[in-house]
């Protein structure tokens, strides 16, 4: 019997120079392909950015999962710095059945390939709520309607493939789209998310082909490439940073180093160092491994990214959805001083609301907000792929701005009780690395 597994490893490397590591993935590479053509490995991918690589894996019995990685070279060189995860799936077409049985369907789903394209890949996690409310019948009919509408996407290739975890209400889907705006309408039109998208929650990674990354690796194991950073793929980066026995002083040292190399990339970075523009996912792999801190602190340097798209486009297809006709071209936000934050507004809505009375009212919030972005408020703003969540730079003249901000907004106030407002002080870092100057001889 065929069991299968999502897994997601990630590793550290203490004591290997991102040089050796790369080496080292590339030797990984062969053993770790000899798992899928044996049939062990259904998929794999790299999460663009990440130390992290996730996939599915088929086995006979759990067993086989103790022991399975344990031969492969950065298993044997770094051992417990390597992390494994494993959750158990079943294919979507066979749950598909089941559910369209239990709902009074007749409708039956035999397994088979996702058409294969070229395109943007992306890792949606799909976790499943339903409100008291609705009966377990009302809710298995709009999943087999949902069963069908992702199945009939997966014959296309937009959804390369999709499964089920065991016993939970979660789904895990692979999907291929041209840019990110697609990824997000995707995350509006599924059956499921118009029906009852109060009640799903969506995590979205940019993941890569496992074959583009060990082809970077053959190159990346003998020289750094340069890099032309040109098609705007957007993501918004957090980096921090430990140093272990390394004293305060010398870290000083090497983050002013840092910050030379960094105003190097100048062009590539919005103003306050958030965002990061890319010309594909593969560059966020080793975009910042030639700057000294990388290089000096090596794994003790954690980075994730979140795919985003520029608030201006998601704003006009949310528009358009309402029934509104406003279209917005992406501006250059006036800058000015005060203080800075980072909002992250995570947006729910009532059971009572259609998706349509959340794109109304999403619609109007669009157009306050970027009228924000011209008076200089918000310094930028930024949607997440595929999810019900908005990233924003806002600058204020003190803690109450931003306060009387979060009670303003359309959003909140006519749904304020269902968004999430995540709030953090931030600089700009051009400050910080005048700080450094004094810090160094401090």
């Amino acid at each position: 019997m065929s069991l299968l597994y999502f897994f997601e490893t990630t590793l550290e490397y203490h004591g290997v120079t991102s040089k050796e590591l790369y080496k080292l993935w590339l030797k990984h590479a062969g053993p770790a392909f000899k798992l899928h053509e044996q049939g062990l490995m259904k998929y794999a991918f790299k999460v663009a950015g990440e130390r992290t690589v996730i996939g599915v894996m088929s086995v006979e019995s759990p067993g086989v999962l103790d022991t399975c990685f344990a031969e492969l070279p950065l298993h044997q060189t770094l051992g417990d710095q390597i992390h494994t995860r494993f959750t158990p799936l079943r294919q979507y077409e066979g749950f598909a059945s089941d559910v369209s049985e239990r709902a009074g369907g007749n409708s039956k789903y035999e397994e088979g390939k996702g058409a294969s394209k070229q395109g943007l890949f992306y890792l949606f996690t799909f976790t499943v709520e339903y409100d008291s409310a609705m009966t377990q019948h009302d809710f298995l009919q709009i999943w087999a309607e949902e069963g069908k509408a992702a199945l009939d996407a997966k014959k296309t290739g937009t959804i390369l493939d999709l499964w089920k975890v065991v016993a939970q209400r979660k789904v895990i889907a692979v999907v291929c789209v041209e840019n990110p705006a697609e990824a997000d309408r995707m995350s509006l039109d599924l059956p499921i998310m118009k029906k009852m998208g109060n009640r799903v929650h969506i995590e979205c990674k940019s993941i890569r082909p496992i074959g583009e990354w060990v082809e970077d690796l053959k190159k990346l194991a003998d020289i750094l490439q340069t890099r032309d950073f040109t098609m705007p793929l957007l993501y918004f980066f957090e980096t921090s940073v430990e140093h272990g026995g390394m004293p305060h002083k010398d870290l000083y040292k090497l983050w002013a180093e840092h910050a030379k190399s960094s105003y190097k990339l100048a062009p590539v970075f919005s103003l306050y160092f958030t965002v990061i523009s890319v010309e594909s996912p593969g560059v966020l792999d080793t975009c910042f491994d030639d700057f000294p801190l990388p290089q000096a602190l090596g794994d003790q340097i954690h980075t994730r990214f979140t795919p985003l798209r520029q608030y201006e486009g998601f704003a006009s297809d949310v528009s358009e959805r309402a029934g509104i006709d406003a279209k917005y071209e992406e501006e250059k936000a006036v800058s000015k001083e005060g203080l800075l934050y980072l909002l992250t507004f995570t947006v729910e809505y009532d059971p009572a609301m259609t998706q349509n009375d959340l794109l109304q009212v999403w619609a109007e919030e669009g157009k306050a907000a970027l009228e924000a972005k011209k008076s200089g408020m918000v310094l930028d703003l930024w949607k997440v792929v595929a999810e019900r969540k908005v990233i924003a730079v806002v600058c204020v003249e003190d803690p109450a701005g931003a306060d009387r901000m979060s009670l303003d907004l359309p959003i909140m106030k006519k749904m304020g009780d269902r968004v999430h407002v995540e709030c953090k002080s931030i600089r700009p870092i051009e400050k910080w690395f005048e700080d450094l100057k004094s810090l160094q001889n401090g």
